[in-house]
């Protein structure tokens, strides 16, 4: 990425940029091309509220030469652009395994409600994924990817999902923090919760419709949760099956803390 030098008639290159942040420009239409800065680590969009797509252009050129797209960002934050519909894919020009965000970590997406396409990235080493006030198609893409590394999970305001899948419990034994809020139509949390044996915070709270916090079978007789510090289950009142016996010894043994 450059910007012009007025006073001298030049442009002048930002490949040293670490960090960028946008927030709050309300007639901006379109992103700038960023995903060939090489040092880039952290990236904020935040009040755009009259941007309806990031293009293609955003991850700039793509061809054989370069095709790694963002090669150093770690986070990355949507937060209030309520006119976004689309997020594109990248474009290449004949390159093959293109790699795009290979080393994000941290990804937020938070009142974005019009968002109805997604990029169909791998999200490789994505350990933080916060999605609030958004409609389920950014979650269902993510998801697609099976992640393996999450240590936080903040799921909010998702009226439109019912489930999470299994396989998300099973695929990420080193999640330390998971919050489910807001979720209006959510019948349930499968059994697979029960293997997540590193948990430490444990959050749901809104949810009138959930019914079932599932842990059964071989999860419960080994112990499961067995390093949860905090438990809070708020205005779920159509709650039936929570099964107490999960933590119960837990309640003596480590001060958990129950919210009701």
């Amino acid at each position: 990425m450059v910007t012009q030098n007025l006073s001298q008639g030049c442009w002048v290159p930002l490949n040293k940029l670490i960090e960028i942040q946008l927030s709050n420009c309300s007639e901006c239409e379109e992103i700038p091309m960023l995903g060939q800065l090489p040092n880039l680590k952290s990236l904020w969009l935040k009040g755009l509220t009259n941007l309806a797509s990031i293009n293609s252009s955003f991850y700039g050129l793509v061809n054989e030469e370069t095709r790694i797209v963002f090669p150093a960002l770690e986070r990355l934050a949507l937060v209030e652009i309520p006119k976004l519909i689309e997020w594109a894919e990248v474009e290449s020009e004949g390159a093959s395994d293109v790699k795009v965000f290979p080393n994000l970590q941290h990804l937020e997406i938070s009142q974005c409600k019009q968002l109805m396409s997604f990029p169909n990235h791998s999200w490789p080493c994505l350990k933080s994924l916060i999605i609030k006030g958004s409609g389920s198609m950014p979650f269902t893409c993510i998801f697609k990817t099976e992640l393996k590394l999450l240590t936080e999970l903040w799921i909010e305001g998702i009226d439109d999902l019912e489930y999470l899948p299994n396989w998300l419990f099973y695929n990420n034994p080193n999640l330390l923090e998971l919050s489910v809020r807001m979720c209006s139509n959510l019948k349930e949390l499968p059994d697979g919760l029960g293997t997540l044996s590193s948990l430490e915070k444990l959050s749901i709270r809104d949810c009138p419709n959930l019914e079932r916090i599932g842990v059964t079978g071989l999860q419960q007789s080994q112990g499961s949760l067995t390093c949860l510090k905090r438990l809070e289950i708020c205005e779920c009142k159509a709650l039936l099956y929570f099964p107490c016996e999960m933590v119960g010894s837990l309640l003596e043994d480590t001060g958990v803390d129950i919210f009701k």
